[in-house]
């Protein structure tokens, strides 16, 4: 078995004298020569190289009877290190922005968790098209600025070009962290880091959380905050077909049952706000209880998240939480 043979029905989307790149199913994998007559497979998650029976496993593919393809072959060889480097090919902006030179956007290199020094994705922008994107698969990795400051706020956010406003204009001496997901470990990295900078002699710490447009992801991290640091008011959310579900642990039924109503009323004259006519709109949020649990659920949108947030943050009353553009 070979690495042409599992992947004959696919075609790469770069092609070059020394690699091929694949994008298949959302995964990358690139082909390249690390010496003359070797053939090694890089895949852009973890940037390990995998064997053919590893790619094989990754793409389902069936084994079939037959003669096995030509392995492939390049004319050129290329270090490992040199390759990761090609697929990166970024050059030195401003502050710790990075310019990709393929595309011209601005990016941050995004870090290893454990490994900091290991560069793991570029988190790309376009201020024009106020639109962001991961470079390569991994979406557990981080990058950060001023980790060392002492400040009384930390700021948190998923947006890189929100991010590069806190480089460019934020406090000076307050560090911030940049996550490419809200995946359950960059959540507790967060949290980690949360408080390993708010010691006890802090006073009224703050924890800023940029929304910009991730507002699923600050919601995730508010969540998963505070079933963290008390023990009611939980919420544990989900994201499916276009919509959210929050699953609500110790809530008390009347409080719940006020809270989901105010949820409706303010979402409704938020709305509203943008209407000539006079419209019947039906409830935003609809709340379901089935053996003694609660659950809401509502359209995966801006405007639905940020209502939410905003009330469940009354509710929580918990000052250090801040809400930020």
């Amino acid at each position: 078995m070979n690495y042409r043979t599992i992947l004959a029905d696919y075609q790469p989307i770069e092609q070059g004298d020394f690699m091929l790149r694949y994008k298949i199913e959302n995964r990358n994998y690139v082909l390249y020569s690390p010496i003359k007559n070797e053939i090694s497979c890089i895949e852009l998650f973890s940037f390990i190289d995998i064997a053919p029976i590893q790619l094989a496993l990754l793409l389902s593919y069936e084994f079939k009877d037959g003669n096995e393809l030509e392995e492939f072959s390049f004319p050129l060889s290329c270090e490992r290190e040199r390759l990761i480097a090609y697929l990166f090919d970024v050059e030195e902006h401003e502050m710790s922005l990075k310019i990709k030179h393929v595309s011209g956007l601005q990016g941050y290199l995004m870090f290893d968790l454990i490994k900091a020094d290991k560069v793991r994705n570029l988190f790309q922008f376009d201020i024009a098209k106020k639109e962001s994107y991961l470079l390569f698969d991994n979406s557990i990795c981080v990058a950060s600025i001023r980790e060392n400051a002492r400040s009384n706020i930390i700021h948190l956010c998923w947006d890189p070009y929100v991010f590069y406003s806190i480089e460019k204009g934020g406090e000076r001496n307050a560090p911030a962290y940049l996550f490419a997901s809200a995946s359950p470990i960059l959540l507790e990295y967060a949290l980690q880091k949360v408080e390993q900078y708010f010691v006890p002699e802090v006073s009224d710490p703050c924890i800023g959380i940029h929304v910009g447009n991730k507002v699923y992801e600050a919601l995730a991290f508010t969540s998963y905050y505070v079933r963290h640091i008390q023990t009611d008011y939980h919420v544990i959310p989900y994201r499916s077909n276009g919509l959210i579900y929050l699953e609500l642990l110790n809530w008390n039924p009347i409080i719940l049952s006020k809270f989901v109503s105010s949820l409706n009323k303010i979402a409704l004259l938020q709305i509203k706000k943008d209407l000539t006519d006079d419209i019947d709109l039906k409830n935003s949020f609809t709340c379901l209880s089935f053996n003694r649990r609660s659950f809401i659920y509502f359209i995966e949108l801006k405007i639905y998240v940020e209502v939410f947030l905003k009330r469940y943050l009354e509710i929580l009353k918990l000052p250090m939480l801040h809400l930020l553009g």
